[in-house]
């Protein structure tokens, strides 16, 4: 598993409308977080797609969180802009290169660990520090 910019952005993203009152602009996200406008609307259409932010119209519009938010888990979001965790196989044209591995055993052994982890923590655990 990779922890990616996109990730990262997307949590910084979805806590910056957290901590925000009312709807957040995409360009006063984009200028608080240093990230490029262009790059956070991709990540704000699949947030969208998933039900994790929605779209307020108008001239007080912009994101909000999705009352969906009190549920989410990290992993939830993680797969939501990355897709699942790899397996941690060792693949050449879609079949394992070897007919026994131990390293395969224990990528999906830490892989594993890590989406046990992710699917522990509510991502707005990870906003309020524990406390909601």
């Amino acid at each position: 598993m990779k922890i990616t910019t996109r990730f990262i952005y997307g949590l910084r993203f979805l806590e910056y409308i957290y901590n925000s009152s009312g709807s957040v602009k995409m360009k006063d996200a984009s200028a608080a977080l240093f990230i490029s406008k262009k790059y956070l609307e991709k990540i704000s259409r699949d947030l969208q797609q998933k039900n994790i932010i929605i779209t307020v119209r108008g001239p007080k519009g912009g994101y909000k969180l999705s009352e969906n938010i009190k549920q989410l888990t990290a992993f939830d979001l993680y797969n939501a802009l990355e897709g699942d965790i790899e397996d941690g196989k060792c693949f050449e044209n879609g079949t394992c290169i070897t007919k026994s591995c131990n390293v395969k055993d224990f990528l999906e052994e830490i892989n594993l660990e890590i989406k046990r982890s992710m699917l522990k923590k509510r991502i707005i655990d990870i906003f309020t520090g524990g406390t909601q």
